[in-house]
């Protein structure tokens, strides 16, 4: 039995003794919570210089996506072609070149990059660079080549080849195309997925992440958890949703349901459509800076209602993205075709961007989930209303208006798309503005949460978004001893000083971390 006090400045535990500075874990375990003073005995004693917080959870990422991206030339902080290219040419290695961050509208070329761009400082060596939003690659020349993509390669269902003027591919594979040069690139061994796995771990626990919610895992990669933890190396805790697009229908439901103290594998992720960046999003009316542009059907309509009962009758809590209205509206519809008022399956609706008033009744009253991304809003502000329209833009990234309903929402960051520290995601939700603190006074600002809010959504309602609401999110007896350590609390400070909050560090199930 291992019994460890850990005192801070203070800590966030509205239940707890006036004056609570500490918490005993023993085993892994919250026993005590109350003020130093009248601590209990303990084998091992830490003061740390700063306020102790539930561990923070976030509720939508892709743990293995963000080692991978950790692993390769950065490139959001491109801002033109050149520079993208500039950055890209620094990797001198052999085989696929692999990257991604790239975002066209920072550019200001008014058109995508193209197979010619990227041909200029690769060669004949294939590569494959995606874009910030995971929906759309771009390729060049030598890799359209491998992958047999020519001008009478159709696109494939839930999928989009933008072409020059010509017919030709243009290097541009939007959602399902995407696998079209995918399926050509060599799949990581089994240590490849450790190394991504540690590379990521080590990250979320400097920003201060005790656990997060893996949207698509492959089953390949659950063994390599297992294995993990097993030998001690896995210290965060992971609520995987198994990918429903990749992996085959028969595996996963031969996979089934499992638990262990670092990995609950409890759903399956599937996709309605693609992103709004990359003109993904399906809509229920044009783009207003695309006439005749929706976005792209993924899994819809019958097949998205079949899948929805095949994996919800094998126990599994269904999580589908869903970013435009009109596949908001075919995921609710499959989701309450499958429900019944009231229940306490939890399906959730990832992203949740945009949601006609009229769905947004249906979630609450069928007890839909909503796990929301708040830095998507303040990353996209700066073009989605070209997109959107006045109209729409009423009912989308309206996270308030969500909770203001009765849905339940969790907040995360979809990492490595966006920033995946939540103090960062705390920031943008409470604001709505950038780390520069613009547009002054918020974007959209009636969206806004309060900063109880928006730790509720990274403790406690996110816990809730994956049936751990009795196991985490609470700094009380009976809960896990993980811990989030920051300078200061983001409710003891200035909404405006929000940006400023620093990690200190975390323990996760007892353990202090060294980060």
């Amino acid at each position: 039995m291992v019994r460890r006090l850990y005192r801070g400045r203070g800590l966030h535990a509205p239940t707890a003794p006036a004056g609570s500075d500490s918490i005993l874990s023993v085993d892994g375990v919250i026993q005590w919570v109350g003020p130093y003073a009248d601590a209990p005995v303990a084998d091992e004693r830490f003061d740390l210089d700063g306020v102790l917080l539930p561990g923070l959870i976030d509720s939508h990422a892709h743990l293995t996506g963000l080692g991978m991206s950790l692993r390769q030339v950065d490139l959001s902080p491109s801002d033109s072609l050149e520079a993208a290219l500039s950055l890209l040419s620094n990797d001198q290695g052999s085989g696929w070149l692999l990257s991604r961050g790239w975002d066209h509208h920072r550019w200001g070329l008014g058109r995508y990059p193209n197979c010619q761009d990227l041909d200029r400082i690769t060669g004949n060596r294939p590569a494959s660079i995606t874009r910030v939003d995971g929906h759309c690659i771009w390729v060049n020349s030598e890799a359209l080549r491998q992958a047999g993509i020519s001008s009478t390669t159709e696109d494939p269902p839930g999928g989009r080849i933008l072409r020059d003027e010509g017919g030709q591919p243009s290097g541009i594979l939007i959602d399902e195309a995407m696998t079209l040069v995918r399926r050509m690139i060599p799949k990581p061994d089994a240590n490849e997925r450790r190394i991504r796995t540690l590379t990521a771990q080590r990250q979320c626990h400097r920003w201060g992440l005790t656990g997060m919610h893996d949207c698509g895992s492959q089953i390949a990669t659950i063994a390599v958890w297992r294995q993990m933890e097993a030998a001690g190396e896995l210290r965060l805790r992971i609520h995987s949703f198994l990918d429903g697009i990749v992996e085959d229908e028969d595996a996963i439901l031969a996979a089934g349901c499992s638990e262990s103290p670092f990995v609950k594998v409890h759903g399956v992720k599937l996709f309605a459509d693609g992103a709004l960046g990359s003109r993904g999003a399906w809509l229920l009316a044009p783009y207003c800076d695309a006439k005749d542009e929706r976005g792209i059907q993924i899994v819809h309509g019958d097949e998205l209602r079949r899948r929805v009962g095949v994996f919800g009758a094998a126990g599994f809590q269904l999580a589908v993205h869903a970013i435009g209205d009109a596949a908001a509206r075919d995921v609710v519809d499959a989701f309450t075709a499958f429900l019944q008022p009231g229940n306490d399956r939890r399906f959730r609706m990832e992203h949740s961007q945009i949601v006609h008033p009229v769905d947004r009744e249906r979630m609450a009253k069928y007890g839909i989930f909503a796990p929301v991304q708040p830095i998507h809003a303040t990353s996209d502000m700066t073009w989605a209303e070209a997109m959107l329209g006045p109209q729409r833009m009423a009912y989308a990234y309206a996270w308030s208006d969500l909770i203001d309903q009765g849905i339940a929402v969790s907040l995360g960051s979809d990492f490595p798309v966006e920033d995946g520290c939540p103090l960062a995601g705390i920031h943008a939700a409470c604001t709505r503005q950038n780390s520069e603190g613009w547009p002054r006074g918020g974007w959209y600002p009636e969206q806004r949460l309060r900063p109880e809010q928006a730790l509720l959504g990274y403790t406690h309602w996110a816990a809730r978004a994956g049936f751990d609401e009795a196991r985490f999110g609470r700094l009380e007896p009976g809960f896990a001893a993980d811990l989030t350590l920051l300078d200061r609390s983001p409710l003891d400070v200035p909404i405006g000083s929000l940006a400023e909050l620093k990690s200190q560090g975390v323990v996760v199930a007892g353990t202090l971390i060294d980060t």
